[in-house]
């Protein structure tokens, strides 16, 4: 198949720290050459990709355009989608303006996985007029619950290269919160369960934006002692360093998270993750496995003294069984192949 791959200008494929969409389209794009598809990778100039790499701009635009100059991405879509003719199929990762222009070509067949949560503000009415004519994929059940008018293709789990995230089995005793600094991802929360149950937790977390920036002033900073740490935005060799020694990793949002990288991350170097009961983790944390699910923090703090019961072998397991990028890259084939055949 001659298949294109869209990603916005805004970061690298892969980005360089924070990028979970961008992490999940360089394995696709990756994984689809290695099947022996013609893919041609739309996106900034210093993505790292097996695929043709094409891009409109000379430079990545970075998170902040994203927040204030959002019409930038305009011309790069347009100029993505004037190529259309070349491809069988249009996997587009941007929303919602890259589907909205393929959504009039109608001899094209369009992909987009849906790496938001439709569900929230006025996007729900946006993502059912282009499900007529997109092919909507979810990245869990979860997800496409939160949505049950939205005519969705297929439900397929993000997936990530197990070679780099290296098993370890013997751990040391911090909590580890990784992901954004902001209300719903919940690291206030984090370091409320860490506190009770008398852990030390580390923060590393993306904290670029003012909103942030705002929240980590007012909220976390002011709890940030010798237990409680804020590292910054790490690499990925100290991330996967973090994760693989940590005794647990906490996912304490207090939204529906479509999904959850981190949380398959930390499975994948064995170490089990204690989550709040809501969202993706229901179907990412097997409960008494390879962590514990829990909507109460007093009891989550409870739980974090039962985390070695839990073997660092099975979570190894799941995340090899489940989340790995072949999986994920075979099931975005076979849609492929069966919505080109129908």
């Amino acid at each position: 198949m001659r298949i294109a791959q869209i990603a916005g200008p805004w970061l690298a494929v892969p980005p360089a720290g924070y990028g979970g969409s961008e992490t999940m389209v360089a394995h696709l794009a990756d994984g689809l050459v290695e099947r022996g598809h013609d893919v041609t990778l739309f996106a900034a100039p210093n993505s790292v990709t097996r695929a043709r790499l094409h891009s409109f701009y000379d430079r990545e635009l970075g998170l902040r355009a994203l927040v204030e100059h959002s019409m930038l991405q305009i011309p790069a879509l347009l100029d993505a989608y004037s190529h259309h003719r070349e491809f069988d199929v249009v996997h587009d990762h941007t929303f919602p303006t890259g589907p909205m222009i393929g959504f009039h070509i109608p001899e094209l067949l369009i992909v987009h996985t849906m790496h938001g949560a439709p569900q929230y503000g006025d996007s729900l009415s946006t993502y059912e007029m282009l499900g007529r004519r997109v092919r909507m994929v979810a990245i869990s059940e979860s997800q496409r619950r939160s949505a049950p008018s939205m005519q969705i293709a297929a439900t397929i789990h993000n997936g990530i290269d197990l070679a780099r995230f290296p098993y370890r089995s013997e751990k040391q005793d911090y909590l580890l919160f990784v992901g954004r600094i902001c209300p719903e991802k919940g690291v206030d929360l984090a370091i409320e369960v860490a506190e009770a149950a008398g852990r030390e937790l580390r923060i590393a977390a993306k904290l670029r934006e003012p909103a942030e920036l705002e929240y980590f002033a007012e909220v976390v900073q002011p709890r940030l002692s010798s237990s409680i740490s804020y590292l910054g935005e790490v690499g990925h060799a100290e991330r996967v360093e973090l994760f693989g020694n940590a005794a647990a990793t906490l996912a304490t949002g207090r939204w529906d998270e479509p999904f959850g990288l981190a949380m398959v991350e930390s499975l994948a170097c064995g170490t089990p993750v204690l989550a709040t009961d809501r969202g993706a983790a229901t179907e990412i944390v097997e409960h008494g496995v390879t962590g514990f699910r829990c909507n109460d923090t007093k009891q989550l703090a409870r739980l974090v003294e039962r985390v070695g019961e839990l073997a660092p072998e099975a979570c190894r397991r799941v995340a090899t069984e489940r989340f790995s990028h072949h999986r994920m890259v075979a099931d975005y084939e076979a849609l492929y192949l069966r919505e080109l055949a129908g």
